[in-house]
């Protein structure tokens, strides 16, 4: 696919999908679509600064331990601008931390509920992280595995030996 004469580097319609109405409501103000879109992606980055924190703590013996991810993340100057750079790079790791937690907290739960919900809302998560970023997808494969495994739907297939090995 082209982006006018040039290959484009992927597909990203969540974040377009969630631009066009700002760039309907201001047709002939090119700056507050670009204010718009900057306080967006503070909000995604912001909303993953939690959930990172949140995975962090779920595996870290220490409390200390999450508040030093997050300060870490909250005042690194590439964190920053990547937060500020004006694409969808946060709205993708937004979605990519999501997935991680949902990850672990499948990976912990021995409801047996956690077997129909959990994978659901990981294939709902992966979902919206591919339209988020195209590239964000080559994370189902590594997860399918483990996915299956702990749902049992992997038993009979043979995946279970291939998620204990990732």
């Amino acid at each position: 696919p082209l982006y006018g004469l040039a290959p484009t580097s992927g597909f990203q319609p969540l974040y377009v999908f969630l631009m066009a109405p700002v760039f309907a409501l201001f047709p002939g103000d090119p700056e507050t679509p670009i204010r718009v879109a900057l306080v967006m992606l503070s909000l995604f980055d912001t909303a993953a600064l939690y959930l990172l924190f949140r995975l962090v703590a779920r595996s870290s013996a220490s409390p200390v331990t999450p508040f030093l991810v997050a300060l870490s993340w909250a005042l690194h100057p590439y964190a920053i601008l990547t937060a500020l750079n004006g694409l969808e790079t946060s709205i993708a790791f937004f979605f990519l931390v999501a997935i991680l937690l949902a990850l672990a907290g499948l990976m912990d739960r021995s409801d047996p509920l956690s077997g129909v919900r959990a994978p659901l809302g990981i294939g709902i998560l992966l979902g919206l992280a591919g339209l988020g970023r195209i590239a964000s997808l080559l994370m189902a494969p590594v997860i399918a595995p483990v996915v299956l495994a702990r749902s049992g739907g992997a038993r009979a297939s043979g995946l279970a030996s291939c998620a204990v090995i990732a």
